[in-house]
């Protein structure tokens, strides 16, 4: 099979020419594993690879589940993978191998999925840029100077760059909305409770993650969630069953929606006219569809929604991190974790449990404000991120940053963990100003490939459903990518 013809199919394509003997899953994979090794030393990607396993599984003869044969990527964060090394972006973790599968993987590897590396990620998923010290920065294909986003940027770049059509990762503040807006994917958060926890690893506090894929169709992210929803024991939360399979509800027209253009900056001060050009041109497109569009959004106090989003974020890295402590049997020091998430240690420890009931306290507000602003609108569209992708190292402490914030993890918080905390959001939300707020209300979201810049970047659209109502924003979704298709654009070919 030729380089062109593999891009022309997404993964239910793919799975289409396995099942019909078009081509065999050993093929698929020779040529996904041909792409990585010609692609992967511009981009870092992919961290671990699982070649030889993957070849064994498709001798073998993979499961015949819908996607069968399928090469597939997972992110190097999150749910475990059988006797494959896990780093969580992290040199503390190196030589740490999970001994079972998690309870998601099992899901993916019974639809046929034949997984065969591990992607790049921040540290603990602790930033919206994908550039960890372990393993160096990821790239994006559409620019190389550029960020992929963060934290599933490996996956994100590894599926744009064309080497699988879709790929796995995970969101507590963006993370996959983020990377796929940066990279010219459609990336949908499920709602809270869809997805399977972890039995080894229960729920943190809040509840701000969720696994889900990215994709380049529509219809590969509708069928993933088909086969990968549904809680399992001990889950906390557990969302709504759909009245259909997601796959049935990406084909069908949602019929005509009430839509709020929400057009504030929330965390930001302010919002690129690039991601504004692209809101402004999204409602034109939803209006043209016979959707009713206007500007509206409900009465939010964002300071308070920032300051709880923080306190709620640093606890669960600072949690994960003490996952890690347990799983590996030993207590890690500085020298092996980065600045920011030692912070995060620290600012955790130094919390009064009244703040952290505080944090969701304001959690449940803004949860419950959502849901009685969208009794009157079926959808919200913002941009997805506040600005065009980023330059690396643009939001990586620099010297003089890192050091003071060792200071204030050392001297017990006082008012410079404040100032700290201060600059360090006022440069990330600039970027994520809105995508943090629905992982609080739990809220099912997605980032729709609908602009590029005048530099040729995508510029990802925003839309946040209904709790438990991912099935509305995949007819959406499905009307969009048939209005304004995206799949044949790509980056510029790589060497």
């Amino acid at each position: 099979m030729g380089f062109a013809e593999y891009e022309r199919f997404d993964a239910l394509g793919l799975a289409e020419l396995v099942r019909t003997g078009k081509v065999g899953a050993a093929e698929l994979l020779d040529e996904a594993i041909a792409r990585a090794d010609r692609l992967n030393p511009a981009l870092n990607a992919i961290i671990t690879r699982m070649d030889d396993a993957a070849r064994a599984a498709a001798r073998a003869g993979l499961p015949q589940g819908p996607f069968a044969g399928v090469p597939f990527l997972v992110k190097d964060l999150g749910p475990a993978l059988a006797g494959v090394p896990m780093h969580m972006g992290s040199r503390a973790l190196r030589g740490y191998v999970p001994t079972r599968d998690s309870e998601l993987f099992r899901r993916y590897k019974a639809a046929g999925l034949n997984i065969f590396g591990k992607t790049n990620t921040p540290e603990f998923g602790n930033s919206a840029y994908t550039e960890p010290v372990a393993f160096g920065p990821c790239r994006n294909p559409w620019n190389t100077s550029r960020t992929p986003g963060g934290s599933s940027g490996g996956s994100a770049a590894a599926i744009a760059a064309g080497i699988v059509p879709m790929a796995h990762g995970n969101d507590g503040g963006g993370s996959l909305r983020i990377p796929a807006s940066c990279t010219g994917l459609f990336g949908l958060k499920p709602s809270r409770g869809r997805m399977p926890g972890d039995a080894e690893i229960p729920d943190l506090l809040g509840a701000l993650v969720c696994d889900h894929v990215m994709s380049r169709s529509v219809r590969d992210s509708a069928a993933m969630l088909d086969l990968g929803h549904g809680g399992d024991t001990g889950l906390l939360w557990g969302a709504p069953q759909p009245r259909e399979t997601y796959l049935a509800s990406a084909g069908r027209d949602p019929g005509r929606l009430r839509i709020a253009s929400m057009t504030s900056p929330m965390f930001a001060r302010s919002i690129d006219p690039e991601c504004v050009a692209g809101q402004t041109n999204a409602a034109k497109l939803l209006t043209g569809l016979g959707h009713i569009v206007e500007e509206a959004e409900p009465e939010i106090d964002y300071a308070e929604a920032l300051s709880a989003f923080v306190v709620l974020f640093f606890t669960e890295i600072a949690q994960a991190i003490g996952l890690a402590e347990e799983v590996t049997g030993r207590r890690f020091g500085r020298s092996e974790i980065e600045v920011v998430p030692w912070f995060a240690k620290s600012y955790f420890r130094s919390l009064k449990p009244a703040a952290i009931a505080h944090a969701t306290y304001v959690q449940g507000k803004l949860a419950r404000t959502y849901a009685t602003f969208m009794a009157n609108y079926d959808v919200l569209l913002m941009p997805t991120l506040g600005m065009p992708p980023i330059a690396i190292g643009a939001l990586k402490p620099n010297a003089i940053e890192s050091a003071t914030i060792d200071i204030a993890s050392a001297t017990r918080f006082g008012p410079l963990a404040k100032i700290i905390i201060k600059e360090l959001g006022t440069k990330a939300f600039a970027w994520t100003p809105s995508t943090p707020l629905f992982n609080m209300t739990g809220q099912p979201g997605m980032s729709v490939p609908l602009h590029w810049s005048a530099g040729g970047l995508p510029v990802g659209m925003q839309f946040i459903g209904r709790y438990g109502d991912e099935s509305t924003l995949f007819q959406l979704a499905g009307q969009l990518e048939r209005a304004q298709p995206w799949f044949d654009k790509r980056p510029p070919r790589q060497a």
